[in-house]
């Protein structure tokens, strides 16, 4: 039974989550499994896994089998505080749950702060998506990602159909308090939960020369990680709200 489990990814996802601070409780929960069980493999197998790289993140649940329906990209960035924008990063996940995280890290510029290489990546990672859904993504996400193509000379995107949740959470839709992702994800008591961070995180993930502001990148890329994840727990509440997919 462990080795069956082993060969289908289990112990890679028990690696992922435990690096994100999951207990084994709430890991046996996601995978389905019992909290022994995902002990056992972590001990057993845990200690044989590559050292992760830094390269592109991901973790992977996508069920066997194909899949003929819409692709969903549930996205969402990480940005400086600076009047000019740049990107930090970018989180996907799938319709299956599957995360990918593109960064600073994974396409690097020619300095630190030289985002053009990693916002064509996300282009080209977002234009295999059908639908993409975000919260408060048509006012910041997708103007801050295009307005960061248009700058170092690449095209706009934009053309898929696009859902941004949030505008489902206030208005004639339903009514639960702030429209925040924090707050509808606490209203549905959702699976995975928002990560509070401290503002000065990303004033310091700028200073990458540092101890700390190498830290503070982990910290930032982690909690857009957990973002995404959130982001299609809501999605799955309140699709019920969708009547029309707009571009």
């Amino acid at each position: 039974m462990e080795e069956k489990m082993a060969n289908d990814g289990a112990i890679e996802r028990i690696a992922a989550l435990k690096e994100k601070g999951l207990s084994f409780q709430e890991i046996a929960t996601q995978l389905d499994i019992t909290k022994d069980q995902a002990q056992k493999l972590h001990k057993r197998y845990g200690s044989l896994l590559p050292e992760i790289q830094e390269q592109t993140r991901t973790i992977e649940s996508t069920p066997k089998g194909d899949y003929t329906g819409f692709r969903i990209a549930f996205y969402d960035l990480e940005t400086t505080y600076s009047s000019w924008t740049t990107i930090f990063c970018m989180s996907v996940a799938d319709e299956h749950g599957n995360v990918k995280t593109l960064s600073l890290e994974t396409h690097r510029g020619k300095t630190w702060m030289d985002d053009s290489k990693l916002v064509k990546a996300i282009a080209d990672e977002l234009s295999q998506y059908d639908i993409l859904v975000g919260w408060n993504s048509k006012m910041f996400d997708l103007p801050i990602i295009n307005a960061r193509l248009l700058e170092t000379g690449q095209k706009p995107i934009g053309t898929q159909m696009h859902i941004d949740l949030m505008w489902y959470a206030t208005g004639r839709h339903m009514k639960a308090g702030r429209r925040s992702l924090e707050n509808i994800s606490k209203y549905f008591r959702t699976n995975n939960s928002k990560t509070p961070l401290d503002v000065r995180l990303w004033q310091e993930a700028e200073r990458r020369h540092t101890k700390e502001g190498k830290q503070a990148f982990r910290t930032i890329v982690e909690h857009c990680e957990a973002d995404v994840l959130v982001l299609r727990d809501v999605f799955a509440k309140m699709k019920p709200l969708i009547s029309t997919i707009h571009r």
